[in-house]
């Protein structure tokens, strides 16, 4: 029996392999892989290098020790995509984790060679935007969520030691995932602690020493995990500048991603009694905050407090219910399609199991697992922040939840093989329809992006290659000029310096940024307003934005300035202007 399970476990592993390996070729064949958003460039610019000259750690996203270890990396080999290898070989590890538990309780070629094509399915149809367009918030999602797979399908069987040694992978994909993207972890945090309480509540006797032993030795190694990285991470960014600048940071969050802010016509008073001129404004507005440097932490602080007391006024229950009806209408109707269209069919599955395999306990336990689920939809519809890249890893690691529970229950039920038999034909018949109806939608999303991605770049390849042509030079840009363009993950890049950057965005005003405009300007204390008026910078924009709030600041600095075309970018209509600003 034991040369039998060591033999499936030798042909489990390279089939697992072979199955992630395939998958990403391809992928590859198909579509150029992309980062999803530009938080990601600029991660990769700044362990990398290229932001500020050599490779920093403090990228505020992902957690200090995680840095560390790209920024090692980078210094030992700069000219290899780490940063990018990271992030698939994280999507890969998850999957292959999820591949090779699950071939481990397939007993032949048939069972083993039906998951694959359906994970093979349920991957292209629900995933294959994220594995293309890739993202840290949905590798975080992902390491999360086969941490939490591997968790729930260790035997309860295992004496402590093996239980704890089975989970060793378990613990190493929570805490990267958590190092990765710390808010998304805590996302799935209720969908952990649900499963745990499954998990543990299978025991014989819960309140046995071996036992205790078992599950408190897997969260108390998480825990230890997470405390650690915390503390590693605080103490990273310990110095004053740092400190400021991460109560910038959360006031600059706080406001452009939750709370929002009026317009300067709705709210004049509330301006003007805070000391926020129509000019700052227009730069918070635009993004474009850097320029002033009286923008701070507190200013903008007191900006976002507005909806915050008035948010804070409001009557709390009453949110609460258009929340929930909110949420009920995202599950049942067609707004995360065809995501939540799987996870109400896999609740379908789950009851009709738990009923015909007469298993009492899912009278306590799907009511517990909708009151946990409910946890982070509850955070980001009251927040009124509910973006794709974390909506899709939430249903996914729900989903995989369910149809998790529901194998076990068909496992247990080894007395009614028909009725196995008919569930199991019943879930291919009912996931093979939903993949059927929404194949198309996932690949012509994902081609249509990817099209408008390359037709996008032709402009922004250009620019780069113009700033790269006059190192001279450096290009501030207006922020909201360049959201439409993404880079390919794999684009080859030198890691020297680069000679351009945003004038606002999640570094802005940070002591990172200060070295690295530093680099360009003629005294390390001269600030980029004054910068811009010199010889050797230039502002950057979309001819179809406004430049007003740019000729505005200076006004209001008593400088009266000119704004002069160099060269412009574009194929069929202009998408990019570069200017000289000129004081007159």
């Amino acid at each position: 029996m034991k040369q039998t399970l060591k033999n499936s476990k030798y042909q489990n592993i390279p089939a697992s392999l072979l199955f992630v390996l395939a998958l990403f070729f391809v992928l590859g064949l198909g579509f150029d892989f992309y980062y999803d958003y530009n938080d990601d460039v600029l991660i990769q610019d700044i362990v990398s290098g290229r932001f500020s000259g050599s490779p920093d750690a403090h990228c505020m996203h992902l957690l200090y020790p995680l840095g560390l270890l790209l920024c090692l990396l980078y210094e030992l080999a700069p000219q290899f995509p780490w940063y990018a290898l990271f992030l698939c070989s994280c999507m890969g590890i998850s999957l292959f984790s999820i591949t090779y538990r699950s071939l481990s309780h397939c007993k032949n070629i048939l069972p083993k060679t039906l998951f694959l094509v359906t994970e093979a399915v349920l991957l292209f149809v629900l995933l294959l935007y994220e594995l293309v367009f890739v993202q840290f918030t949905v590798v975080a999602g992902f390491l999360t969520t086969a941490a939490l797979f591997l968790f729930i399908t260790t035997p309860k069987e295992l004496e402590p030691k093996e239980f704890l040694k089975k989970n060793i992978a378990t613990v190493i994909l929570a805490l990267l995932g958590f190092c990765v993207r710390p808010n998304m972890f805590f996302l799935c945090s209720p969908f952990i602690a649900a499963v745990g309480i499954f998990h543990w509540s299978r025991e014989k006797n819960i309140l046995a020493r071996e036992t205790i032993v078992k599950y408190i030795g897997v969260i108390g190694a998480v825990l230890l995990g997470i405390g650690a990285g915390m503390l590693l991470d605080k103490l990273a960014y310990q110095s004053q500048d740092w400190q400021e600048f991460t109560r910038l940071n959360a006031a600059r969050s706080q406001l452009y991603d939750f709370t929002g802010y009026p317009t300067y016509e709705e709210a004049e008073n509330y301006y003007t009694e805070i000391n926020v001129s129509r000019s700052q404004y227009q730069l918070i507005d635009t993004y474009n905050y850097t320029l002033d440097e009286s923008i701070d932490a507190t200013l903008l602080e007191n900006v976002a407090s507005y909806h915050q007391e008035k948010v804070s006024a409001e009557a709390f229950w009453p949110n609460l219910f258009d929340a929930i009806k909110s949420i009920l209408y995202r599950t049942i109707f067609d707004v995360d399609r065809p995501h939540n269209y799987f996870v109400i069919a896999a609740y379908v599955l789950l009851i009709a199991a738990a009923i015909r395999a007469k298993d009492k306990s899912y009278f306590w336990k799907l009511p517990l697992l909708l009151l946990f689920r409910m946890i982070p939809w509850l955070y980001l519809v009251m927040s009124d922040r509910v973006p794709q890249r974390i909506v899709h890893p939430l249903y996914c690691a729900e989903l995989l939840i369910l149809l998790t529970l529901t194998a076990g229950l068909l496992k247990e039920c080894r007395k009614f093989s028909k009725l196995k038999a008919g569930f199991i034909a019943g879930t291919f018949v009912i996931f093979g329809i939903l993949s059927l109806c929404f194949w198309k939608l996932s690949y012509e999303t994902v081609k249509y992006e990817a099209l408008n991605r390359e037709q996008n770049n032709i402009c922004w390849n250009a620019f780069e290659s113009y700033a790269k042509e006059n190192p001279d030079n450096f290009y501030c840009l207006d922020v909201y000029s360049t959201v439409i363009y993404k880079d390919k993950i794999f684009k080859a890049s030198d890691h020297s310096q680069k000679n351009y950057d945003l004038m606002g965005g999640w570094i802005a005003k940070s002591p990172l940024q200060r070295e690295a405009l530093s680099n360009f300007t003629s005294t390390e204390k001269e600030s980029l307003a004054q910068a811009l008026l010199g010889d050797h910078f230039y502002f950057v924009i979309d001819p179809n934005r406004s430049y007003e709030f740019l000729i505005d600041y200076y006004a209001d600095q008593g400088k009266n300035v000119e704004l002069q075309e160099i060269t412009r970018f574009g194929q069929d209509q202009t998408t990019l202007i570069v200017y000289k600003v000129v004081e007159q």
